[in-house]
Formats: structure tokens, sequence, C-alpha cells
């Protein structure tokens, strides 16, 4: 199931607007993607902080033998590349220019067996202009799960069991506990993820794409103000 597209742009403030992701199936919830070990794949760049939050969950919640792995370069392509500038790419031949060197971590696109170069073209199978990671992939089915990163996160810690972490018991951690005593931890969460979301994830953003001083100065303020009520 998909929604409209999102798009990331400056309003007529100056002001840096995200757009919603589109891609919002949720694992077990929806009959087309069954929580299954093996099934599902992440694409990410570890330089985002929005993929960084899921792969420190999968490593976490044990799923790092049964939840397979594609890591892009962590520039974009520039303006000379025919597919375009700006875009995520599966690369690890391509030379990191602070090393002189590929980087290790890198690896091809490996979830649809086409070995796609750039992660846009994920989308673009699906009818889509977007272009963002994280994606959640389903490999039998060849389709986007879930391209939000807070609700990857969410799925990968419910459905870890089913998903074949390794880790057992009190092993595992649980992110969002839903026991019966649980309503206020998970109201607490519930607000510190809004609360980071809000001024430090995506207001790094707002001042960094901001082209209005003002509102540079507001998100500026409001990012170190909640580092420091952290």
């Amino acid at each position: 199931m998909t929604a409209p597209a999102s798009t990331q742009s400056l309003n007529a403030a100056g002001e840096f607007v995200r757009g919603q992701s589109s891609f919002r199936s949720v694992l077990n919830e929806d009959p087309d993607f069954p929580a299954e070990p093996g099934r599902y794949h992440l694409l990410v760049a570890l330089n985002c902080p929005w993929c960084h939050r899921v792969t420190l969950a999968r490593s976490l919640l044990g799923l790092t033998e049964t939840l397979s792995l594609d890591v892009a370069f962590p520039n974009r392509t520039g303006d000379d590349d025919p597919a375009g500038e700006g875009l995520w790419e599966f690369n690890p031949s391509r030379i990191a220019t602070l090393t002189g060197a590929p980087l290790p971590e890198c690896t091809e696109e490996t979830a649809t067996g086409r070995h796609l170069r750039i992660a846009k073209d994920l989308y673009e199978a699906e009818g889509s202009p977007e272009k963002s990671l994280p994606v959640l992939f389903d490999k039998k089915t060849q389709r986007i799960v879930s391209n939000e990163s807070a609700e990857i996160v969410r799925m990968l810690n419910a459905c870890a069991g089913a998903l074949g972490s390794s880790l057992e018991g009190d092993a595992r951690p649980d992110f969002y506990p839903g026991g019966a005593g649980d309503g206020a931890l998970r109201e607490e969460i519930d607000g510190l993820n809004q609360a980071i979301y809000v001024n430090i994830n995506n207001g790094a953003y707002k001042a960094g794409f901001s082209s209005d001083q003002a509102i540079y100065a507001a998100a500026f303020e409001a990012y170190f103000a909640a580092l420091a009520r952290l």
C-alpha cells in the first residue's frame, strides 16, 4: 500500500519542509508482507542518520544473519553522472576522495538480483519518484515494504523473533514494550521520539537548508536546547 510520493523542498518563507514517506506497509499487518527469516532486505547508507538507527536496530535485535543488507556509497552522485545528481549509489568500486581507495563497507545492490546502481531505480520500478534510503525490501515479491525509518525500527522490534533473531529471551532488547504496565513507558518513548525528530533529526536539516536567517536561528536554538534537555 502506498500514498502520494514524498518531496523535500523550501516553503515560501525559506524553511526546509520534509515530505512524507510514501511506502508505509507493516510486516505481519499487511497480508502481503508476513514476517519470515531471510525474506527481507535493507538498503542503507551508513552516513545517513535515518539509516543509522535502522542498522543499529538490526544489529541489536540479532538480525544480522537473517535480514540481508546493502550499503550505498556515502557520497551521492555528482552533476556529471548520467543518472542525475544527488542520488544514492551502490558502487563498491567507487573511489573515496579522502583515502584514494574504495570503501570496504560499500556493496552492490543484491536485493533485486539486477545489481541496480542507483537506489532511485527501486522506486521507479513501483512508479514512484522517490529516491531516499533506508528501504526495507521484500525479496520474494520484489516490492518496497517501507521507507520510513522509525516505522522500520518498530517493525524489526515487533517481529524480531519471526524474522529469525539469533537472540532469545532477555538477551534480545525490546525497544517498545507492550505489556499491561508499559503504557507510561510508551508515552515517554513517543514523547522523546517526537521531540528528537522535530528539534534534532529534522532540526539539523531545517538549519542546514534554510534560506532565511531568522528560520536558521530558530532551528539552531531549538536544536541545542533539545540537546541540553537530553
